[in-house]
């Protein structure tokens, strides 16, 4: 059986990853840059035309997702602590996608696949 040989160069592989990656956490972050952050720190999403929590209408409180726009979006505008106060883990991924959307770019420039190392990494030493 004959080998087919790679459709990509390696280097081409990289950037396409970069560029697959980075995409979607660029639309994701540029919607929370055009969001303005609800001052109660819930409902933020109800800008998307999304409903209201269904958890907070019903028993009063906020859900365990409640925040994570309104901390997405106070992210992208470096107020932190607002984020944090709003949704920790919220803020978190935020910062997260930031990060990978840097490294992803940077990749894209130099090639230097170090989101290909990092998932190797995870992959290496997670998925036993």
């Amino acid at each position: 059986m004959r080998r087919r040989s790679k459709p990509w160069s390696p280097a081409a592989e990289i950037r396409a990853r970069a560029v697959a990656v980075s995409l979607p956490l660029l639309a994701l972050l540029a919607t929370a840059a055009w969001l303005r952050p609800d001052v109660s720190g819930v409902g933020t999403h109800v800008q998307l035309g999304l409903p209201p929590c269904p958890f907070v209408d019903v028993l009063g409180f906020p859900c365990p997702g409640c925040g994570m726009t309104t901390a997405f979006a106070h992210t992208v505008r470096f107020h932190w602590f607002a984020a944090l106060a709003t949704q920790p883990f919220g803020w978190f991924l935020a910062i997260l996608s930031e990060l990978v959307v840097v490294i992803a770019i940077a990749d894209l420039v130099t090639a230097g696949d170090v989101l290909g190392r990092a998932m190797r990494w995870s992959h290496d030493h997670y998925d036993q």
